[in-house]
């Protein structure tokens, strides 16, 4: 029977990975809701995929960390391959609505780009390949963002993803550093950290998608007078 083989184990884990799927969901709603009422934008575009394909990543994980069974390893490729995939919208959001002129041959190398190394990553079943390849896109994210302020401490719309970006990076530590607290083991608390952290970075997205559309009126509105006067 092509089912047969199916166990589930470690039910923290899958639970965990779960709420944040859900969290990754909610923000998607919620950020859809809202960009209904504006006229969409690149950040809301590319975001928006972003949590999508966050959502089915940790989906993947959680069946995939619970999971005896011979595609448990498939199904961890998936996740990962979902992650990268969301981080690459979340800069590319930044890179087109920071460059709205830059060609549309360019998305389709950035997806070439990163299907050679999603195939790279599982000829050689390293996953470093994948962890670089992330740093390097956020590295990318930082360096536009510093010339154009999508993203800033000074403005109050983006500070929940900066707060949800603080508490991506205290979920790797906790991870990396196998922490545990109250009998709860160090991926579980990781991915609860990953939840509240993905509710603030939701709600940093949207109030940015905001913020960046009301810019852009104010833009034209004084290109407007400008051209009237």
């Amino acid at each position: 029977m092509f089912f047969a083989d199916i166990k589930f184990q470690n039910y923290g884990m899958l639970l965990s990975d779960l709420i944040v799927s859900f969290a990754c969901l909610f923000c998607y709603i919620n950020i859809s809701k809202c960009t209904e009422k504006i006229e969409s934008n690149q950040l809301s575009k590319y975001w928006n995929l972003f949590f999508v394909f966050e959502s089915i990543s940790f989906l993947f994980g959680g069946i995939s960390h619970s999971l005896i069974s011979n595609y448990a390893g498939v199904l961890g490729l998936i996740s990962w391959y979902m992650a990268i995939y969301g981080i690459l919208c979340f800069a590319l959001g930044i890179l087109f609505e920071s460059y709205p002129s830059i060609k549309g041959y360019y998305i389709v190398l950035q997806h070439v780009i990163t299907i050679i190394c999603c195939m790279i990553t599982t000829i050689l079943n390293d996953f470093s390949i994948i962890i670089i390849y992330c740093f390097l896109y956020l590295f990318i994210v930082i360096v536009i963002n510093n010339q154009n302020k999508i993203i800033s401490f000074k403005k109050e719309s983006s500070r929940g993803i900066l707060i949800g970006t603080f508490l991506y990076i205290l979920s790797c530590i906790f991870f990396i550093f196998d922490i545990e607290f109250l009998s709860l083991n160090a991926g579980i608390i990781a991915h609860i950290i990953i939840a509240i952290g993905v509710v603030y970075f939701g709600s940093g997205c949207k109030n940015t998608i905001i913020n960046c559309y009301k810019e852009g009126l104010e833009t034209q509105l004084e290109y407007r007078q400008i051209k009237h006067f």
